[in-house]
């Protein structure tokens, strides 16, 4: 499951290619696209730092965007509810393609999707092979080359373990606290 949202005056754009943001890990499409101070809306409803969709809604264009169900989940679950919200937007917009914007780790579904990968893996066959309907991709921020950030910067487990983030960590194992942590169990969920 994923949510679609569809930013305002969707169905009045001057430019005839949808655009669907793809939001990054810890993260949903309203604080990642919408208003990126906060991950729920104002109160008030008034968001005086606007974020990039209400700057292409200005700039006349069809705006959706995607918050998966878990910001951490399955880069291959992931690329299939890509696949399922282009569908949609298509379907709602009639639109042939749509050009995608993606930022950090949603940018691994994207490509995951638009690079056909799944095929080359038995246990993903289930994922839809791409259609063809993305017609631009532009990565904002996105690790293509891979990560490092666990494994270059120690200390970053020590925060992940301090804060319970929801995060994944480099270490196998560690020393937290006097107390030997396994953390095959925490990084499965990643």
């Amino acid at each position: 499951n994923f949510l679609l949202h569809y930013a305002p005056h969707w169905d009045r754009p001057q430019h005839k290619t949808p655009v669907l943001l793809v939001h990054g890990a810890g993260d949903n499409a309203c604080r990642g696209f919408c208003h990126p101070y906060s991950f729920d809306m104002p109160e008030n409803g008034t968001i005086d730092k606007p974020g990039m969709m209400q700057h292409l809604v200005k700039e006349g264009f069809s705006v959706f965007a995607v918050t998966f169900s878990h910001p951490h989940g399955d880069n291959f679950f992931q690329a299939q509810q890509v696949a399922n919200a282009i569908a949609r937007v298509r379907e709602v917009t009639g639109a042939d393609k749509v050009d995608v914007i993606c930022h950090s780790k949603g940018a691994m579904s994207v490509r995951i999707y638009a690079s056909d990968l799944a095929r080359d893996y038995s246990e993903y066959s289930w994922v839809t092979p791409f259609r063809n309907d993305i017609r631009k991709i532009v990565f904002v921020a996105s690790p293509l080359k891979g990560i490092d950030t666990a494994f270059r910067y120690y200390m970053y487990n020590f925060t992940v373990m301090q804060q319970k983030l929801a995060a994944p960590l480099g270490a196998r194992s560690m020393v937290w606290q006097g107390m030997f942590v396994d953390n095959e169990n925490h990084n499965r969920l990643f």
